[in-house]
Order: structure tokens, then C-alpha cells, then sequence
């Protein structure tokens, strides 16, 4: 698949590849105790810990399809929209829990409307 990489969809990469960041981020902080000071409640071990999966499943799985995307592969727009609708799900989730779980669904909103305006940009070009 060719894809023209405009400066918007550049833009969704750098988001993206910043988001998949801060989510391993997270999970390191996570694996290293120190996530109380982020959180406005407490919050069981469990919970944590399947937090911290998340965090890392979507960190990793963000890189893969930053990776995927950049390089125009056939899969990469479709994991790029995955990662991201994945996340809109979780933040939300977290949302329910402390309200600062709200940030984390800027970068995937902007990420999905940048696509559905972009979309002759990155579709299959002949």
C-alpha cells in the first residue's frame, strides 16, 4: 500500500507514537510503586495490576502500530484505529474512577478525527 504521509497524518504518528509512550510510562511507574501520587483514590492491588497490563498491552501495541502506519503497511491505519479506540474505552473506564483519567482521551479523539479528515491520505492509492 502507498500512502501519502501529509503533515497531518506525520502529526498522528508523533501523537501517537507520544501516547504509546506515556502509556509504558505509566506502567513503569506502576511496576515500580510510585502510581499512588497520580491517583486521586485508592485503588486495590488487583485493579492495579490489571491496569498495568493495560498499560502495557496499549504502550507496546501503540509502537507496533506507529510502526506499522509510518511505514504504510496494510495493517498499520487499521491497528493505529484499534490502539486508539481501545484506549478511548479504558480512559473512559477510568474515567468512572478519577476524573484526571479524562486526558488520556485527547490524543486518540484528535487521532480519530485527523483519520476520518485524512482519509484519501491514507487509503490504498493506485
Amino acid at each position: 500500500m502507498k500512502q501519502k504521509l501529509t503533515t497531518l497524518l506525520k502529526a498522528v504518528a508523533g501523537l501517537n507514537l507520544l501516547q504509546a509512550a506515556l502509556r509504558l510510562m505509566f506502567f513503569y511507574i506502576m511496576i515500580t510503586g510510585g502510581i499512588d501520587q497520580f491517583l486521586e483514590v485508592a485503588i486495590d492491588a488487583g485493579t492495579l495490576q490489571i491496569l498495568g497490563i493495560a498499560f502495557l498491552i496499549l504502550g507496546l501495541g501503540g509502537l507496533i502500530s506507529v510502526y506499522g502506519f509510518i511505514k504504510g503497511l496494510e495493517w498499520g491505519v487499521k491497528a493505529v484505529l484499534t490502539v486508539n479506540i481501545l484506549t478511548i474505552l479504558l480512559d473512559l473506564l477510568g474515567y468512572l474512577v478519577q476524573s484526571s483519567a479524562f486526558m488520556g482521551l485527547i490524543i486518540p479523539v484528535l487521532t480519530l478525527v485527523i483519520l476520518v479528515k485524512e482519509r484519501k491520505n491514507w487509503e490504498q492509492v493506485e
